[in-house]
C-alpha cells in the first residue's frame, strides 16, 4: 500500500495493473489513466492528482527492483562489515538491522576522491528484523512479545515519517517482525539508522546492525 493524497491506495489498484507489470505496462496505463482523468479533457482534477501519485509510486517500485535485480547479476563481494552491537541487551530485545549500501565500482582512489557522492551511489537500505535467528523459530513464544512489536513498529513508523524513505514496507507474521526501508543513498540509510536507533533506545530496546557493501559495475548505467 502507498500513501496517496492521505488515503492508503494500492497503486496497482490506481493505474489498473497486475503484479509483476513490466515498466512499459505502467507507462501505458499511465497515459490511459491521464487521458481520462485529465481536467482539460472534462476530467476530474482530483483523480488526475491520484493517477501521478501512483504513476511516481510505481516508478519507485520499478526502480527499486530493477536494482535488485542487477544486484542479483552481480556476484557477491561478500563485504559484510560489523556495525553498531548494544552489547549486555536482553537478545528478546535486540533488533536486527543490515544496511545494503549499493554503490558504483570505482577504479581507483583518486577517481573515487574525484567524484561526488551521488556520482558512486545508487541507493541505501535498510533491511529490520525481530527477533535475532536463533529466537525466530519460536517468536510467538518470546516474554513480551506483543509489547516487544508495539514498541518496535512505533519506531518503526516514526522513522518512516522523519526520513521520507523512497521505499517502505512492513510486516507482522507468526510473531516476527519484518520490514525495510529505500534510501537515494548509503549515506542516507545511515543517517536513517542512526535516528532509528534513538527511537529503539527510547523504548527500552537494543540494535545489532551490520552493512552489506554491493558493487556494480560501470557498464550497467552509470
Amino acid at each position: 500500500m502507498s500513501h496517496l493524497d492521505g488515503l492508503d491506495l494500492d497503486p496497482h489498484t490506481v493505474l489498473g495493473l497486475n503484479r509483476g507489470c513490466s515498466a512499459e505496462e505502467v507507462r501505458d496505463a499511465y497515459r490511459k489513466k491521464t487521458q481520462k482523468h485529465h481536467p482539460d479533457h472534462g476530467g476530474d482534477e482530483w483523480a488526475f492528482k491520484i493517477v501521478v501519485r501512483a504513476y511516481e509510486a510505481m516508478a519507485t517500485v520499478l526502480e527499486r527492483d530493477r536494482l535488485a535485480a542487477m544486484s542479483r547479476e552481480t556476484p557477491d563481494t561478500g563485504r559484510i562489515r560489523p556495525g553498531v552491537h548494544d552489547k549486555g541487551t536482553d537478545p528478546t530485545r535486540l533488533v536486527h538491522v543490515e544496511m545494503v549500501w549499493m554503490r558504483y565500482e570505482v577504479g581507483d582512489f583518486l577517481q573515487m576522491l574525484a567524484e561526488k557522492g551521488e556520482k558512486r551511489n545508487l541507493s541505501g537500505s535498510l533491511n529490520i528484523s525481530w527477533p535475532g535467528e536463533i529466537l525466530a523459530l519460536r517468536a510467538e513464544s518470546v516474554p513480551n512479545g506483543d509489547i516487544i512489536l508495539r514498541a518496535l513498529n512505533a519506531a518503526f513508523d516514526e522513522l518512516r515519517l522523519r526520513t521520507n524513505p523512497t521505499g517502505a514496507r512492513s510486516q507482522i507474521e507468526d510473531g516476527r517482525f519484518q520490514a525495510s526501508l529505500g534510501y537515494p543513498s548509503g549515506q542516507a540509510a545511515w543517517e536513517a539508522f542512526k535516528l532509528f536507533h534513538i527511537g529503539l533506545k527510547a523504548r527500552g530496546l537494543g540494535a545489532k546492525q551490520w552493512t552489506r557493501d554491493v558493487s556494480i559495475p560501470r557498464d550497467h548505467g552509470a
